[in-house]
């Protein structure tokens, strides 16, 4: 077993429910074997358990009780996750998201009456059975199928694990949203396949005023399909071949005219001569790390400076990042950055975040990653 005694002081962030304890805020680790330890305050206090990893993040806390990290456990933090999503629409959502469910590296995307896994951490990786065997006993699923193969510059060698790990999937599988029908490609879409934080948002664009939009980075066509639905004429921009071939086909499927477009989203707004009332950008995570920050206002800033030659004044901009390191406030000093010296203000309508399946814990900052500031272009004084 191991035992981690923590350096003084540091126990106040673990009783306020902060779960990632640092390797330079351990004081000792007594013992060698075993992936979760013992967390206890340096004057002997037991704080709980945590999965520990070999990493700058060395313990992501699971509980405050001596209890064992068993399937009973993975049982109960399932159960507790489904009851505080009492959806309407049982068929598909976010159910497990990692540390806003007090599971550390671990996410769960229901599609129907299957599950989509990740596993983005060791200690995770490392009780991937247990977890699966719980999710089986708790819901019966059809299929459940892993999509472990993300990017990552982890210090924890993490397995880049793809593959069905129960039942069988499909062969055409369908997200319903918002009376719209969406197809999903599990073994190859991006993430778990779909991505269910921007279902609030999606909603919302279909009630912005004007006759023309554009979506850029459109994926499968989540935004430009709502706009659609609301009457907009939609151009729908991605450099994904076989996205746009999705996008094409949920068009056709939904009744809904669309255009889809495989280009870049720099190169298709240098190219364009079109104006339109809404456009609205939804780029994959820019950063990973929060020195790279100059990095993403750089890029945000070159994209509305496009951005604002195709958008008629008074039109909407919507931009997103789901990049934990891009906070609001760089959004908005990447827009204004966007527009300075051309005689324009952008008037800030709202600002949204994900949905209420992808729970954002106030103890815990990097569990809000996903913000989208809505502006509409004006005229200066």
């Amino acid at each position: 077993m191991r035992i981690v005694y923590l350096k003084n002081g540091v126990e106040r962030k673990i009783k306020n429910f902060y779960p990632w304890i640092f390797r330079d805020e351990i004081e000792e680790i007594i013992g060698e074997e075993g992936h979760v330890s013992n967390v206890f305050s340096k004057n002997g206090d037991f704080l709980g358990k945590g999965f520990f990893s070999e990493s700058r993040i060395s313990i992501r806390m699971l509980t405050s009780k001596d209890e064992e990290i068993d399937e009973k456990f993975f049982f109960s933090r399932i159960k507790d996750a489904r009851r505080k999503r009492p959806f309407s629409d049982d068929q598909s959502f976010r159910l497990i998201h990692a540390e806003g469910d007090f599971l550390p590296g671990i996410i769960a995307d229901k599609y129907g009456s299957g599950f989509v896994v990740q596993f983005r951490t060791k200690g995770a990786e490392l009780f991937k059975e247990k977890f699966v065997n719980a999710l089986l006993n708790f819901s019966n699923a059809s299929f459940i199928y892993e999509r472990s193969d993300f990017e990552t510059s982890s210090e924890e060698k993490l397995e880049r694990n793809k593959g069905l790990l129960k039942g069988s999937v499909p062969d055409v599988m369908f997200v319903e949203e918002n009376s719209l029908k969406f197809l999903v490609d599990i073994p190859n879409g991006q993430k778990t396949g779909f991505f269910f934080d921007q279902r609030k948002n999606r909603e919302l664009v279909r009630h912005l005023p004007g006759e023309k939009a554009l979506d850029l980075y459109t994926y499968t066509g989540g935004f430009a399909l709502n706009l659609a639905y609301s009457g907009f004429k939609v151009i729908g921009v991605d450099k994904s071949e076989d996205d746009i071939e999705i996008a094409k086909k949920n068009a056709k499927i939904n009744g809904l005219n669309a255009e889809f477009v495989r280009a870049d989203s720099f190169e298709f707004l240098e190219g364009t001569s079109e104006k339109f009332d809404v456009v609205v950008a939804d780029p994959p995570s820019l950063i990973k790390k929060k020195s790279e920050r100059k990095k993403a206002v750089s890029i945000l800033s070159k994209l509305t400076w496009l951005v604002k030659d195709v958008l008629k004044i008074g039109g909407i901009f919507v931009l997103c990042s789901c990049a934990y390191n891009i906070d609001t406030s760089i959004l908005i000093e990447s827009i204004r950055r966007g527009i300075e010296g051309e005689g324009l203000v952008w008037r800030i309508l709202n600002v949204t975040y994900q949905d209420t399946d992808h729970p954002y814990i106030a103890q815990i900052p990097e569990t809000l990653y996903l913000k989208c500031v809505w502006a509409r272009l004006e005229k200066g004084w």
